[in-house]
This record gives C-alpha cells, structure tokens and sequence, in this order.
C-alpha cells in the first residue's frame, strides 16, 4: 500500500523562529509539506493455532522550513513489525509476542536520533463471561537518556523538552480483567 498526502495548507512549527535557535514559531505553509508511506503486511498461519504477522513502513515526510524542504523532525523513517500468536486447541490460552523496530530520524536541532527495537508479550486466560490476562511493554527496557535537555533548570536558554523521540518509561507489567457482557 502506497499513501501520498500533500499539503497545501498547513500549520508549521518553526523550531528556528524569529528569536533564534531552540525558539519556536508558528505560521502558515510557505512552500511544499508532503508525507509519502509505503507500507507492506502479511500474515502467515505456521501450525494450525500459530499465526505470524510481518509489516514494514517507509515513510518520507517533508515539510519546508525558512524556505528549505527538510525532513519534518521526530518522524521515524521506517518501522518494522513482527507479531507471532498462539492459542491453544480449545483456545483457552492465548500468547502474543511483538516485536517492532522504530527507525531513526532527524530532531528539531538538526541531529539524529538512532532506531530502537521493542518487544511486548502478553498471555491471556479465557473463562465463559471474562478473561484475564498478564503482559508486559517495552521489555527489552529501553530508554532514550535525558529526555529533556536542561531539565535540572527549566529557566535557563539550555532547557529543551521538545527533543523527545523515544520511550522515556522502561519495562513495565500490567495485569487485567475483560468483562464479556454479552454472556451476562
């Protein structure tokens, strides 16, 4: 699947506005702001409770700065997924693991920020009217360091929140209950 969105008018966030590096204008389009993805999925049955699902996104975002088409910040340019789930014969048991890697891109200074794999997994109990289930985020506990530069003194020039490009919680576990009123 290919996407094309081209703007014609739109709401641009100057990171370099009038005052200056790190001070942030906001106008009016003046010039080309596109967004072109690229996207391919597929999902595959291994066993017969065992399905494998694989999608890739190429994504080329621009927007034009002070009269310079530059790519638009904190857009990743690609992203990939790998997703295998299991249930047992009388699907009393579901497992789910993904796996997805978040490709790099460019931030509002004009560095780059590099790509990061995840992974989630997630079990799952069924019963007649509920189910309940056990999982967990960002297992491979990954986290961008100083998320907000300048934090310690948030009056100072150096102060930075907007920066951010990655997950700044690491892993985390989460348990569940899922209601079926229908059986009620």
């Amino acid at each position: 699947m290919d996407y094309y969105t081209d703007f014609r008018n739109r709401l641009v966030i100057n990171p370099d506005g009038a005052n200056g590096t790190n001070t942030f204008t906001f106008g009016n389009l003046s010039g080309k702001s596109y967004t072109h993805a690229a996207q391919i999925d597929a999902t595959y049955p291994f066993l017969t409770n065992l399905t494998a699902t694989a999608a890739f996104r190429f994504t080329d975002a621009r927007t034009t700065y002070d009269g310079a088409l530059r790519r638009r910040p904190l857009t990743s340019r690609y992203k990939g997924l790998l997703t295998l789930g299991y249930k047992t014969p009388l699907e009393l048991w579901h497992f789910d693991l993904t796996g997805s890697l978040n490709g790099g891109g460019e931030l509002y200074d004009h560095s780059r920020y590099p790509a990061y794999f995840q992974l989630q997994a997630q079990v799952t109990r069924e019963f007649r009217r509920f189910s309940i289930y056990i999982g967990g985020e960002n297992l491979t506990d990954y986290t961008i360091k100083n998320p907000i530069r300048g934090a310690s003194d948030p009056w100072k020039e150096s102060f930075d929140a907007t920066q951010v490009w990655g997950p700044v919680n690491g892993a985390m576990g989460y348990v569940g209950i899922r209601l079926k009123f229908e059986s009620f």
